[in-house]
């Protein structure tokens, strides 16, 4: 865990950021060698969800993609109280992403999208909270909720490995 000073009217406080490496770094193996059938990712659950989204295959990995994408550069911002706004418009983009995922998958992927969109409103949340009162409490549960839905992203990207 690593620390980062963040900027506060008449003191200062440290706030510790999660970092997101090993997560983008994780996400970023999610490779296009499809035949590969012996990976962690060709679980029941991920081939069922694979099988099941055939038709759809380009235009989910071109969505999952696009998440992966906006996971790695969620993790790349230095966490402030100026930074607050870009990251509620990166929870947003992600949001978006999510929902185009969703409509795309046809509901094969409804639990694991469904993991990312709880993660999704909590880090929202606590976006919304930093951003009407930016104190170090509230900007301090922000890494965690970004931690989280980075994690259910990868969960989600294990369970398309043909991208």
């Amino acid at each position: 865990m690593e620390s980062r000073r963040i900027p506060w009217p008449g003191r200062s406080a440290v706030i510790p950021v999660t970092l997101v490496s090993l997560a983008a770094f994780t996400l970023a193996s999610c490779g296009s060698d499809s035949s590969n059938n012996n990976s962690p990712a060709s679980s029941p659950t991920a081939t069922a969800a694979a099988t099941s989204t055939a038709g759809n295959t380009e235009a989910i990995c071109r969505d999952v993609n696009a998440l992966k994408a906006s996971i790695k550069s969620l993790g790349d911002i230095k966490l402030n109280s100026q930074t607050v706004p870009t990251l509620r418009r990166m929870a947003d983009q992600i949001s978006a992403q999510l929902d185009q995922l969703k409509t795309d998958a046809h509901g094969s992927l409804r639990p694991q999208i469904d993991k990312v969109s709880a993660a999704l409103k909590v880090l929202e949340s606590s976006l919304g909270n930093a951003a009407s009162s930016p104190s170090v409490a509230n900007l301090s549960v922000i890494p965690g909720a970004i931690s989280g839905v980075t994690s259910t992203v990868t969960q989600l990207v294990q369970a398309v490995p043909n991208c």
